[in-house]
């Protein structure tokens, strides 16, 4: 899997874009403790199984089907439905449907950099 990574500075707003396989990232950000990515996952795309010890998230799905994994709830949520997932709690998301899912993440936290994510699961070998 190869990533590609772009970074971009408008006055003080950043814009990472990550590509993927498995899905697209856009990450806005404005200050240390928040950022919005907004998730496009691949049909029958998966990310890892995973939780953050110092950041929470919200999620909100603006097109396509997604199974969500919460702990040890698994539900499913579509356009204009959304979920909380707490600091320290299991968190995965799977395009379960024909088209792009389509994800805004909002996280919030102390801390919300990459090394805070314990991955327990993953299709490509990262855990």
């Amino acid at each position: 899997m190869m990533l590609h990574v772009c970074i971009v500075c408008i006055d003080y707003l950043f814009f990472f874009f990550f590509f993927n396989d498995t899905a697209t990232t856009e990450i806005y950000t404005l200050s240390l403790h928040d950022a919005l990515p907004i998730l496009i996952i691949n049909p029958g795309a998966r990310l890892s199984l995973q939780l953050h010890h110092q950041r929470s998230e919200h999620w909100v799905v603006v097109r396509g089907t997604a199974r969500v994994t919460r702990g040890t709830d698994e539900f499913v949520l579509t356009a204009d439905q959304s979920t909380y997932i707490p600091v320290n709690t299991r968190h995965r998301l799977e395009n379960i449907g024909a088209e792009p899912l389509e994800i805004i993440e909002v996280q919030t936290g102390v801390y919300l950099g990459e090394d805070d994510i314990e991955r327990f699961e993953d299709t490509y070998g990262r855990v």
